[in-house]
């Protein structure tokens, strides 16, 4: 009994040396590297294996992967490790998380990342061109992996449809994906809001007043509005509302047939030729 106390006694001040030592180095260890570091001679191996052991079945440090030992549970500490990291930069590309991992984590990243994926934690992001294997928080934006090939499919069609003509195709297009039929073409008056953003498009100075020409607001917005009779409407609408004020011809007998074919008629045998935001 007295030998087994004084055992204990001799092997309590090396339990607390392997304690300092995990907790300075912040990493998991083998009791190899652990034996160089406290310079623990060969024939004092046997008193570290015990202390080892001692504080394995006490809960106090706790087997990696690889024969390390560290203070925290692997698995544990590993899942806290990567949603530290990703919250850090996310998405991370697998092979750079990977590398930022402590190195007995990195062969086993799979096993670490399957519950976080299965949890809805972590969400994978799949490799394409330009883009390799990820994870991330967020799940994948389709339209980053969309975005550079659809570029190339519509640049010819800009100059026939414009930008905003395009847009709408796309809208309609993804009625078809999911609903399975397309729409036809809307016969709706135009949003106003979009229909203002051409006004001001036209010129930049019609916030401070300026006043457009509403042939060229007109041809601006054809892409968006190409039915004449669509956009006069939604034009008298706005200035019904008060959110555009608009200008007469004062000479509408100078006006060419095709001139008022350009204009809105104002309902009092003159034409609207101009519009301006009302200040």
């Amino acid at each position: 009994m007295d030998t087994e106390r004084e055992s204990t006694q001799e092997e309590r001040p090396l339990t607390e040396a392997v304690l300092d030592l995990l907790g300075r180095s912040g990493q998991a260890l083998s009791i190899r590297e652990l034996a160089r570091a406290l310079k623990v001679q060969k024939k004092r191996r046997p008193e570290l294996d015990r202390a080892v052991s001692s504080l394995l079945a006490e809960g106090r440090i706790h087997p990696w992967p690889g024969n390390l030992l560290a203070l925290t549970v692997f698995l544990d500490s590993m899942t806290e490790e990567v949603l530290s990291l990703l919250r850090a930069k996310s998405p991370l590309p697998r092979l750079t998380l990977r590398a930022k991992l402590p190195r007995p984590a990195r062969p086993v990243l799979d096993a670490i990342l399957a519950p976080l994926v299965a949890s809805g934690k972590v969400f994978e992001h799949p490799k394409a061109k330009g883009r390799p294997l990820a994870v991330g928080l967020a799940p994948p934006d389709p339209l980053d992996y969309l975005e550079p090939a659809l570029r190339r499919v519509v640049a010819p069609f800009l100059e026939l449809f414009g930008k905003e003509g395009v847009a709408e195709a796309f809208v309609r297009f993804g009625a078809i994906l999911t609903a399975g039929t397309p729409p036809g073409p809307s016969h709706e008056k135009p949003v106003p809001d979009r229909l203002i953003r051409f006004l001001t498009e036209v010129n930049p100075q019609v916030s401070g007043g300026a006043l457009v020409f509403i042939r060229d607001w007109r041809e601006a917005a054809r892409p968006l509005c190409p039915d004449k009779k669509a956009f006069d409407e939604a034009v008298l609408a706005l200035a019904e509302e008060g959110t555009i004020q608009l200008q007469s011809h004062d000479r509408p007998s100078d006006l060419t047939d095709e001139e008022r074919e350009g204009l809105i008629p104002n309902g009092r045998g003159s034409y609207f030729i101009a519009a301006g935001l009302r200040m």
